[in-house]
This record gives C-alpha cells, sequence and structure tokens, in this order.
C-alpha cells in the first residue's frame, strides 16, 4: 500500500518533534548532572551515541576510577562460568573454601549469596579499604560472619574479596584474567587501570578505572541480552538471574541495582525508580551505568563527589517525566529516621530514650544545645530526626553507591 505525501510529512514531523524532545531532555539530564560536579555525560540509543558532553576538564579518553561499578562485572562473569558448567549459583562456597567448613554461619554460603550481599560476612569496609590490608583475599576468608547466610543485606566489600578466592581456586585463573577472555577482550573493552593487592591479585568490588566510552560498552552488551556482533557471550537466562533482588533487599540483584524499593548502601529505605526494567552499577561519587532496555537507552554519568546526587531527579531529566519529589521526600525521611536512630545508639547511654546534656561529650555540648528545640534540657528523637532531615535537604539525600 503507497503512503500518502501527507502521511510522510506528518510522520517525519512528529519524528522530527520526538527528537527535539529528546534532545531538550538530555540537555536537561546534563544540566543536572554538571550541576553535582558531573565530569561525563554519554548516552547510546539503539547502539549509536546520541549525546556526549565532558565537564570540569575531563576529556573522552581520561580514565576515571568507577570505584563500586566495579562489582557489576563480577556478576556477568560469573553467569559466564555458570552457563559453562564451571559453577552454580547455589553451590557452597565452603565446597571450595575450606577454611570455612568448621564455622557454622560460614559453611552454608552459597555463591549467589556472596554475590547480592546476603552472606551475613562482616562487611569490614575500612579494614579491606586500608593500603595496610596488602592480602585482602586472605582477609576477607578469616572475617566474621555476623549473621546466618540469606538473613540480612550488608553493603561492603569483604563478599567480593571472597567471591575472588573462590573464582581463583575454582576457575584455576586470575578473576580479572577471566573476566577479559570472557567479556572484556570480546567486546572491545580496554581498561584504563585495576588495582591490586600486594599479591597481585584484583581488586573485586572497586579497582576499576574507565573512560565513559569504554564503560558504556558493557551497558550495551547488558542492553543486547548478553550478546554481541551475532555471538552470545553470556546466555540471556542467566543474565537475568542477575536482576533478581533478594527478600533481604530487593533494590540489590546479583551485583547490580535494580529499580525497586529497598535498601541503599547505608542501610536506609530507598524510593521505587523508573523505568522497572532499568538495571544499574553504581559507585561512589554518583558514577552510573544505567542500561534502561524499554528505552533503547543506555547512559554512563561519572562525577566527582557530591552528596546532593539523586537517581531519580536525573532519570526524571533524562526521560522527560516528571521530577518524583514525593518520592524522594519519603526517601529523605526515612534516611533521617536512620540516621537519628544511629545517634540516639552512640550517644543514650542510659537507654531511656532520651539524650540528656550529661550524655555527650563537652564539644558536643553547643550542637546539643541548638538541637534542644523545646529546651526543656534532653533530645527526643523527634528533635533529632527534625535535625537530620534539615541537614539531609541542604546535602540533597544521599544515593545508591
Amino acid at each position: 500500500m503507497k503512503r500518502s505525501p501527507l502521511l510522510a510529512l506528518s510522520l517525519s514531523l512528529l519524528c522530527g518533534l520526538a527528537q527535539a524532545d529528546e534532545a531538550a531532555n538530555f540537555e536537561r539530564a546534563a544540566k543536572y548532572s554538571e550541576g553535582k560536579r558531573g565530569t561525563s555525560l554519554l548516552i547510546m540509543k539503539e547502539g549509536k551515541v546520541v549525546f556526549e558532553r565532558y565537564a570540569a576538564g575531563r576529556t573522552a579518553d581520561a580514565a576515571s576510577q568507577i570505584y563500586s561499578g566495579t562489582k557489576s562485572f563480577w556478576g556477568v562473569a560469573v553467569m559466564v562460568a555458570v552457563g559453562e558448567g564451571k559453577l552454580s549459583l547455589d553451590e557452597l562456597a565452603s565446597d571450595t573454601l575450606q577454611e570455612w567448613r568448621a564455622d557454622p554461619r560460614k559453611a552454608k554460603i552459597t555463591l549467589r549469596q556472596l554475590l547480592d550481599l546476603t552472606s551475613g560476612l562482616d562487611p569490614a569496609t575500612s579494614k579491606l579499604r586500608s593500603p595496610r590490608t596488602t592480602h585482602k583475599y586472605e582477609t576477607a576468608l578469616a572475617l566474621e560472619a555476623l549473621s546466618d547466610p540469606g538473613q540480612v543485606y550488608r553493603y561492603g566489600p569483604s563478599h567480593f574479596y571472597a567471591l575472588g578466592e573462590l573464582l581463583k581456586r575454582k576457575l584455576g585463573v586470575s578473576p580479572l584474567a577471566y573476566l577479559k577472555e570472557k567479556i572484556l577482550d570480546p567486546i572491545g573493552l580496554r581498561v584504563g587501570s585495576w588495582k591490586a593487592d600486594a599479591e597481585g591479585d584484583p581488586h573485586m568490588p572497586s579497582g576499576a578505572a574507565l573512560n565513559a566510552r569504554e564503560w558504556i560498552k558493557f551497558g550495551e552488551l547488558l542492553r543486547l541480552g548478553g550478546a554481541w556482533k551475532g555471538k552470545q557471550l553470556v546466555k540471556r537466562e542467566l543474565l537475568a538471574k542477575c536482576y533478581e533482588g533478594s527478600e533481604a533487599n530487593p533494590a540489590y540483584g546479583l551485583t547490580f541495582w535494580l529499580p525497586a524499593a529497598g535498601l541503599d548502601p547505608s542501610g536506609a529505605k530507598t524510593a521505587q525508580l523508573a523505568p522497572q526494567d532499568m538495571v544499574f552499577a553504581a559507585g561512589f561519587a554518583n558514577q552510573r551505568l544505567y542500561v534502561l532496555p524499554s528505552q533503547k537507552l543506555v547512559v554512563v554519568r561519572q562525577g566527582k563527589n557530591h552528596i546532593g546526587w539523586s537517581d531519580g531527579l536525573f532519570l526524571a531529566r533524562l526521560l522527560g517525566t516528571p521530577d518524583p519529589v514525593e518520592a524522594d521526600t519519603k526517601n529523605l525521611q526515612a534516611k533521617a529516621r536512620t540516621l537519628t536512630k544511629s545517634w540516639f545508639a552512640r550517644w543514650d547511654t542510659n537507654g531511656d530514650g532520651l539524650v540528656q546534656g550529661d550524655e555527650v561529650p563537652r564539644l558536643q555540648a553547643r550542637r546539643w544545645a541548638r538541637w534542644d528545640r523545646d529546651g526543656d534540657g534532653t533530645l527526643a528523637p523527634e528533635e533529632v530526626q527534625l535535625v537530620m532531615e534539615r541537614r539531609l535537604r541542604l546535602l540533597g539525600g544521599r544515593s545508591r553507591d
């Protein structure tokens, strides 16, 4: 059937308007990112770059740390090994890590629980990040299990260093060598650098430095369901398992953040995000790799530390949807409650639910007096909650890392 010239012209005009709206959305997203110390924003649609912007002296070729964005490589690498029959998600880690067999909790940790951060291991964040901890895999294996596996979500590096030792022993090669062979080299992803410990073992949770053009290749592989140039590098159905949250935290899958409401790294509640088929990798200072299959988009955002970043507000600008003000307000209040609880746990030494002036150090006295809004000589949770909310509003809240 022949299309009429009038219909063709109408379709062309509509397409042009849609592209103009999309370009305006991308500009708004870039403005928001740069206002939060963003340095790189790269957007691909259907495999083609449609927007690229650098700020604050950043250039396209400059690699920078993606911090915890590194974690998401390992979920995919494990799924490749599962597809090859070398691993099983529900195998006991102690089948390989014999040091764990005598511990009643660690003996029950599965590979899946190392990936979704419900292993129960002490996160040991400060210890494992310290340059003084030169043998990170060995240190992680010796950590205490604080709870039974599968019960509690605890964000931190310990799960990944234990995973690194498991992969070394089970696969017979360095985890990074396996990742390069199976994923990075086939998609032509060139790593700027990757930190290692004194043993030469790669930092599993936060070692990679990439520029936006390289990181986005990994996102495009995810958007295409694990396929690259006609070859299925990771089975689609196995890759989909990376996007399944746990009961302990529906917002975190097997090394990927999900749009469901759940918990952020601090344990505070997060609001639901949109679109619902989105997954993303996230790192300190708001490094982001968003994959939005329904929108045919892959987005890399890199930047410097800014505590005011909001995924919800950025995505609203990117997609041209209403700002999630109400959701962000509820999220801020939930985070304020978590901070208040933590503050009381520290200073309410007699456990009566109130903080008296003599329960805080002298250096805290002036602050304590300002917070005592009703002037009754004590601090109640409601008073501290208001302070925490005000602080978070000034800082813009906290985001997933």
